[in-house]
């Protein structure tokens, strides 16, 4: 559409409200103050001289907005446009066909923006700060600004490719695999992890995957089995699967405890001690003799009443000369074997154990 002396541009946010909406901007302000924010953002960097809407709230919200901002640019009604292009144009039909254009284009519309540029660039600094495998859950984020503008904020975040939706709620910056150049599928660990933080559940993790994950066996589990008190459908990681069994509390002591894995370990690992009893002994003194700070072996002791007697036997032994090893100042030769720590991740959920910690640890024990 041309008309003498007017030249028509479209911005990024055409077709997205500015947030007024009446009662909705006193309801939701945070969001209605983003909103206006990004359509603003966008006026201005089309670099126009005259903002035009068919809209008398819009003009006012985007108006007020732009001398909040300090800008020169302001918006004017489609009437007054209409005038000013009756004085410079001989042909009625063009300007009335102008008219309706313009109307439709910046008429209202349904669409709703979200948070703003600023909450997006917290959110951005927060998860750079991290390893790339991290898991992320809107609560991470609640200190930034209400839960409504973290959800729209870790949307737009998806959209452009920043981050990635692993499952309802769960988030990871997306990575790729150097051989294949594939997307690759998020550690399990640190969506299980996620998972406690986003329900605010405990979890306890089978014994096959705690005793592959602390080193004691060579088995890969097809599949993760996580027992929890909350009722939760399974989670597909590419080729593996974290299943979630609903457990009575009274099983789950161990759940988010620093020992969990030493214990479910040993629970999947009894019928085999008779043959590998010596080597899982000294692979456990390993293991926490790594723990300069005692607070897997402070643990251990504490739950040992609830322990089956035959793993209350091992332990003891094992407890024993951690001890002895420790108060002499000759800690075993340390192996590449995750520890579990509980260093506090951070939500408020600071009592869940945080695998990606886990993971933390372990470089550092093995750097040494």
């Amino acid at each position: 559409m041309m008309l003498d002396k007017v030249v028509l541009k479209q911005h990024d946010h055409e077709a997205e409200c500015c947030g007024f909406g009446g009662t909705f901007s006193v309801r939701h302000p945070h969001i209605s103050a983003a909103m206006v924010e990004d359509k603003t953002s966008a006026l201005k960097a089309c670099g126009v001289q005259q903002v035009v809407s068919a809209d008398c709230a819009c003009l006012l919200n985007i108006n007020g907005a732009l001398e909040k901002q300090g800008a020169a640019l302001r918006g004017q009604h489609i009437a007054d446009l209409s005038q000013y292009c009756c004085l410079v144009s001989d042909t009625i039909l063009i300007i009335s066909y102008f008219v309706r254009y313009m109307y439709i284009l910046f008429g209202q519309e349904d669409a709703m923006r979200g948070p703003s540029l600023n909450l997006k660039s917290q959110i951005s600094h927060r998860v750079a700060e991290y390893q790339p495998g991290y898991v992320w859950t809107p609560v991470d984020f609640l200190d930034l600004g209400p839960r409504d503008a973290i959800d729209k904020a870790l949307q737009r975040l998806v959209t452009s490719g920043d981050l990635r939706r692993v499952d309802r709620g769960l988030y990871d910056q997306p990575r790729h695999n150097a051989l294949t150049g594939k997307a690759a599928a998020p550690d399990y660990r640190s969506v299980i992890d996620a998972v406690s933080r986003r329900d605010q559940i405990r979890v306890l993790v089978d014994g096959m995957t705690a005793a592959n994950a602390l080193g004691l066996t060579n088995a890969v589990p097809a599949q993760v089995v996580v027992h929890t008190d909350g009722r939760l459908r399974p989670i597909h990681l590419g080729n593996l699967t974290i299943q979630f069994r609903l457990t009575a509390a009274s099983k789950l002591y161990w759940a988010g405890r620093p020992a969990m894995q030493i214990v479910q370990a040993l629970h999947w690992l009894r019928d085999t001690l008779s043959e590998q009893r010596d080597a899982l002994i000294t692979r456990l003194k390993r293991l926490l003799a790594s723990d300069t700070s005692g607070v897997l072996r402070d643990d251990l002791r504490q739950g040992l009443p609830t322990l089956p007697a035959w793993m209350q036997d091992l332990l003891r032994e094992v407890l024993k000369e951690a001890d002895e090893a420790a108060a002499g100042g000759k800690p075993y030769l340390i192996g590449i074997v995750p520890s579990m720590l509980p260093i506090e991740p951070h939500t408020a959920l600071g009592e869940v154990p945080n695998w990606e910690t886990i993971r933390q640890f372990q470089e550092q024990v093995n750097a040494r």
